[in-house]
Formats: C-alpha cells, structure tokens, sequence
C-alpha cells in the first residue's frame, strides 16, 4: 500500500468523519468519539491538515451543497 498501518487508519477515521459530518446533525465531539479519536484537539488537528478547513466549516460548506 506505500503507507504506514497509522496513516491509512487515520485516513480512514477522517474519511468517515468528512462523511458523517455531511450527512448527520451529530455534534463533532460525537463524530470524534464514534471514529476512534480520544482527544478532540487531535481530530481537530488531523482533519485540517487533510481536508484544509475545520471540521465545522467543512459541515457548513458541504451541507449548503
């Protein structure tokens, strides 16, 4: 696969949260809980330098869609 074990795992958790964040109202603390994240300050983190924005911000753009 060309990847460590921890970045596919992670990639995989922010792809889920990226949908769950488009498709539910679940707070963001939930979504974190749910993909296996234990610190919200490290989602937080993840998710921005995947996807560029906050995970709030990416809910607003992509629900607007």
């Amino acid at each position: 696969m060309g990847v460590t074990f921890s970045t596919y795992l992670e990639s995989l958790r922010l792809t889920e949260a990226e949908t769950l964040l488009a498709s539910t109202e679940l707070p963001v603390k939930d979504i974190v809980a749910m993909i296996g994240y234990t610190s919200t300050t490290t989602f937080h983190q993840a998710f921005r330098r995947k996807w560029g924005v906050s995970p709030s911000t990416h809910r607003d753009v992509t629900q607007k869609e």
